[in-house]
């Protein structure tokens, strides 16, 4: 095996750096997006979900920078991706706490 020049072992290590970044925002975003369903006050749970979404939106720019040679790690951190967005679409789903009727009435008219 041929050995590797300086930038590629550099090239390599931050590709692995930048794998290991992009997992930990994925468990950071998890984390939070479980919260989200499990918070009770409202405003709380929103919080979360708030700090899951901007993971997730850190994620979804950084794994494209992410090189297929680095241990093939892109698939893999697109499947967590998937699973966080599946996360946060279940909040978005999940019940809110009903609006006074004066609320109601101050959207619709």
């Amino acid at each position: 095996m041929a050995e590797l020049s300086k930038f590629d072992e550099l090239r390599l290590k931050t590709g692995r750096e930048l794998a290991q970044l992009i997992n930990h925002e994925l468990d950071l975003g998890a984390r939070e997006a479980r919260l989200a369903l499990a918070a009770d006050p409202w405003t709380v749970a929103e919080s979360h979900h708030l700090r899951a979404q901007r993971a997730y939106a850190s994620v979804s720019r950084l794994i494209p920078l992410v090189d297929e040679t680095t241990d093939g790690p892109a698939a893999r951190l697109d499947a967590r991706l998937t699973q966080l967005r599946e996360m946060l679409d279940g909040w978005v789903r999940a019940e809110r706490p009903l609006k006074s009727q004066e609320e109601l009435h101050a959207v619709c008219c």
